[in-house]
């Protein structure tokens, strides 16, 4: 008999669950709408992967990120469990023909970004197949107050409407209660089963270092803190330049974006679990789906836009339970340049407009038409054509996917791939006359299987090492057969690609809610002063998280607050000091903060800076949304 624990013990030789996660599959296997809120490092994909194992029919799992599914995937494959993705950039032949595996094959768990819930090919077989179990990943995107909103996840519920007695199973590693609750309410839970595991990570310790020589700080944290870790920045060249200075004082690290190509970033990656490299220094584009459990320290060298992203980052630390270390090293500097990128992040409405037209120009797309049409595109090409910065760029193609617009995939791991599409006979006719094209058909079929049922990954260097040809040899006859309908081949490529999901609308039609779009910002501020709170505020650093996330707790006892090593910034008497300047050049009206700041010693900016925040925090100074100090009125 199938049990939840021997699916367990043969597929991941573990011999118990964790925590809560027996209770939450025993719920989806009784057939009840569960919603499970599970802390990163939790084993959130077991609680419906199990299931999907131990319930007769087929699973779809409905996912937004593209890496992740193609590394639960791959996982999975490699377990011996038949599993598929279907995800913007791929061809009509590529989904057909996974869909038919899904409908009358073996094809036992299908991931399916949220857009394509609605393509009528996908809900033609969806009808057909014989479905057991919808599960949400990352189901956070389902709320518009989640730190990652997504308007076709709204698309799930026609999942429901086809197949209401199918339950859903909607996991999360970061959700507040007011999240969690619109998660339910949106995917029309009728049990409403919710687990919650605490939030707390009784093995982190949270520390905030505040300083403008932060290059100094981090090798004297690394000095003391040992073996393997993650730095966090936002931008790749940062990463990049961070790595090398590592490297250049004997600290052996290697670097990771998403500018890499798909090789370059699987060898970094493979090279940092198996410990062959001891510090991986990233954007956020790395740690989704890594499973390393011996991380014993996680470095944020920038600040992130929200509490939900940081902890989740953070909690990349000390997933084998010993002790691991989270750590920020920011500066004034740093809280400024938060401050601006939220601003960058939301550009006006027309400038978005702007944007969208001369983007369909660039990748012509005609107007009434696009939908469903996927491009190429070089992103730094086409911001320099038109005078864009990067982050503009990527700050309104994200807000064009949010609008449901678009969807933007950086084709993270998306290597060549082939299926034949016509008989053994004809392929037999075609390895007669002993050509180079005879050696690479024989060859293919003698080392892939499956080549005549799905699209299987080909590496053409190795087939050309392999048979002592020349790369473009191979590329070239793979054309060729192609050409002959002898096969499919789909080239690997490293440009990102664009899928849009309407057609191109007439001139001065294209609109974007204006009320929704201003409540998005509102609360991507919240979020913004909520992080800015973590890394300023006097209070133990996991109790300003927990308490975030509605949960109640005392103090952590092992954060630089609770252990006293948070050094004083300022006296009493330097904020009494600073207070009585600042009431002199407050006496005119108001100033803004970053103007102010620049009249101090640029080593003093942060003494300066938590002297106003402390101020402010007292109720003495009143600091707005667009940073102007100015005095409370009597």
């Amino acid at each position: 008999m199938t049990t939840p624990l021997s699916v367990l013990q043969h597929y991941w030789g573990y011999d118990q669950f964790r925590s809560s996660q027996k209770d939450i599959i025993n719920a989806v296997l009784d057939g009840k709408d569960t919603l499970a809120l599970l802390h990163t490092g939790a084993g959130k994909s077991v609680c419906y992967q199990v299931p999907a194992l131990c319930l007769p029919g087929k699973t779809i799992v409905v996912s937004p990120l593209i890496a992740l599914m193609q590394d639960q995937v791959e996982a999975l494959n490699n377990k011996g469990i038949f599993a598929r993705a279907i995800y913007s950039g791929l061809g009509y032949r590529q989904v057909d023909l996974i869909l038919d595996n899904f409908v009358n094959g073996p094809l036992k768990i299908l991931y399916v970004s949220p857009e394509r819930l609605e393509t009528d090919i996908f809900i033609e077989r969806f009808k057909r197949a014989d479905v057991s179990l919808i599960a949400i990943d990352e189901a956070h995107c389902i709320s518009q107050w989640g730190h990652d909103f997504r308007p076709s996840y709204f698309n799930i519920n026609t999942l429901r409407a086809f197949k209401p007695d199918v339950p859903i199973i909607a996991v999360t590693a970061t959700a507040t209660k007011k999240v969690a609750l619109d998660i339910t309410e949106r995917l029309e839970f009728k049990d409403e089963v919710v687990f919650q595991s605490s939030f707390k990570r009784d093995n982190i310790s949270f520390t905030v270092m505040m300083t403008e020589e932060k290059e100094e700080a981090l090798l004297r944290v690394l000095s003391k803190v040992k073996g393997s870790g993650i730095i966090y920045l936002r931008s790749r060249s940062k990463v990049e330049q961070l790595s090398k200075f590592l490297n250049q004082r004997g600290i052996l690290s290697s670097y990771y974006h998403g500018g890499l190509n798909m090789l370059t970033r699987s060898r970094v990656q493979k090279e940092w679990i198996d410990n062959k490299t001891q510090i991986i220094v990233s954007t956020n584009a790395f740690g989704m789906g890594v499973d390393k459990s011996n991380v014993r320290f996680v470095i944020h060298y920038d600040i992130p836009p929200s509490i939900e992203e940081y902890y989740q980052e953070a909690g990349r630390g000390g997933r084998d339970g010993k002790l691991a270390f989270a750590i920020s090293i920011i500066g004034y500097s740093d809280i400024i340049k938060l401050q601006k990128f939220h601003l960058n992040s939301f550009p006006q409405l027309e400038i978005l407009e702007q944007f969208y037209y001369r983007l369909c120009s660039y990748l012509k797309i005609g107007y009434g038409s696009g939908a469903g049409e996927a491009k190429e595109i070089n992103l730094e090409d086409f911001g320099n054509m038109h005078r864009y910065s990067l982050s503009l760029v990527y700050s309104c193609l994200h807000i064009l996917e949010k609008e449901g617009w678009l969807l933007l995939n950086e084709g993270i791991k998306n290597p060549s791939k082939i299926v034949f599409t016509t008989s053994k006979d004809k392929i037999s006719l075609s390895t007669r006359n002993r050509g180079i094209k005879s050696q690479i058909l024989l060859y293919l079929l003698r080392k892939y299987e499956g080549v005549f049922v799905d699209y299987t990954k080909v590496d053409e260097g190795t087939v050309a090492n392999d048979l002592g040809l020349k790369m473009d040899t191979v590329v070239r006859e793979l054309k060729v057969m192609q050409r002959e309908t002898i096969l499919d081949y789909i080239p690997s490529t490293e440009l990102p690609k664009i899928l849009f999901l309407l057609d191109r609308p007439a001139p001065k039609s294209f609109s974007i809610d204006a009320k929704r779009y201003k409540e998005r910002e509102e609360n991507a501020r919240f979020k913004m002063r909520a992080i800015q709170e973590y890394m300023i505020g006097n209070t133990c650093r996991q109790k300003i998280i927990l308490d975030y996330f509605g949960e109640k707790s005392t103090p952590c006892g092992l954060c630089d607050i609770c252990k006293g090593s948070k050094e004083s910034l300022f006296s009493d008497a330097e904020k009494e000091g600073l207070f009585k300047h600042l009431q002199g050049k407050l006496i005119a009206g108001k100033i803004d903060l970053e103007v102010y700041m620049k009249i101090w010693p640029y080593n003093k900016r942060n003494k300066a800076y938590a002297c106003i925040q402390q101020l402010v925090q007292e109720q003495r100074l009143i600091l707005d949304d667009l940073n102007i100090l100015s005095l409370p009125t009597k």
